[in-house]
């Protein structure tokens, strides 16, 4: 804010020009990016110019979701073999710990290596859309500093980047469901959907903790461990035992109601208790996605500020 009023002042002095051969310009052509006033005192301005920045900023969105794609991949032998490599590790990890016996497994309904494969997709699908909405302050920060939708067009590609991903899972289960031999249930539709609203889900956390990612270093350390801490406390590879410590300590996480619900519509039985699940946590998607990136663009000029000193 006050180098763009100093920066004003020295060009409205008589004069002084912005450039060889080039007048100054007049106070009037001057467009304010960032002020010190708050963007809330006109709520209606705020959104208009929130959704029209988002709109400005899908050519770069693009650009960067591409140059996402090809330098993950760029120099990998396996190609996309990756995007599917922790998941079958995990099943056969699974397998032979059934076969070893070295593992007590919860009834199901289902065979083990399906549950646990569906388990971990659901997790990378909320996993992979939280650090990518994280890090909106962070993977681009130069050009934060020069282009006013670069934040818009991160957060774009975030989402595109997580959709790419979840269209390779999608194939996956399909697969699964086949090997498996496990019978999809009527409702299967509305379970990928479940995985959806579990990206968005996803999203809007990271969004949420987005500014204090752009500020301070400590969530990357954190982020290490969120997987792991994750499947201590969700039942993501095996079901724990029925009233074991385990069983009462998933019960904690909220995430694993919305698991169990998208489970139960993907491959079992819907109970009343999965829909009103799986209906609240899809109103709170559809309502905190749009407000969390709200409160990144309130707190942009913040971290702006923060990242020079």
């Amino acid at each position: 804010m006050h180098l763009e009023n100093n920066s004003t002042q020295l060009l409205d002095r008589p004069g002084t020009t912005g450039g060889v051969g080039q007048k100054a310009p007049t106070i009037s052509q001057i467009r304010l990016e960032f002020g010190s006033d708050s963007p809330l005192l006109s709520p209606k301005r705020f959104v208009t110019d929130g959704v029209r920045d988002l709109l400005s900023a899908r050519e770069a969105a693009y650009r960067l979701f591409r140059s996402s794609i090809a330098l993950r991949y760029k120099r990998s032998s396996l190609g996309l073999f990756w995007a599917f490599a922790p998941t079958i590790l995990m099943a056969a990890t699974v397998t032979v710990g059934q076969k070893a016996h070295l593992t007590a497994f919860a009834s199901t309904g289902v065979p083990p290596q399906f549950y646990a494969i569906f388990g971990l997709v659901l997790l990378q699908t909320f996993l992979d859309a939280f650090n990518a909405l994280r890090l909106v302050f962070v993977s681009n920060r130069t050009l934060l500093f020069h282009h006013r939708t670069i934040m818009e067009a991160s957060l774009l590609a975030g989402l595109g980047d997580n959709l790419f991903a979840l269209s390779l899972r999608f194939l996956l289960l399909i697969g699964v469901f086949l090997l498996c031999g496990v019978v999809p249930a009527a409702t299967a539709v509305v379970g990928l959907v479940g995985l959806l609203i579990l990206a968005g889900l996803g999203a809007t956390c990271g969004l949420l903790v987005a500014p204090l990612n752009g500020v301070k270093g400590d969530l990357n350390h954190l982020a290490g461990f969120l997987p792991l801490l994750l499947m201590a406390c969700t039942p993501v590879v095996v079901k724990p035992p029925s009233g074991s410590f385990i069983e009462s300590l998933c019960r904690l996480n909220p995430l694993t109601g919305f698991f169990d619900a998208v489970r139960a519509f993907s491959y079992g039985h819907a109970t009343v208790a999965d829909v009103a699940v799986f209906v609240t946590v899809t109103i709170l998607v559809i309502v905190s996605l749009p407000a969390s990136w709200m409160f990144c663009r309130i707190a942009r000029s913040y971290v702006l500020e923060r990242s020079i000193i």
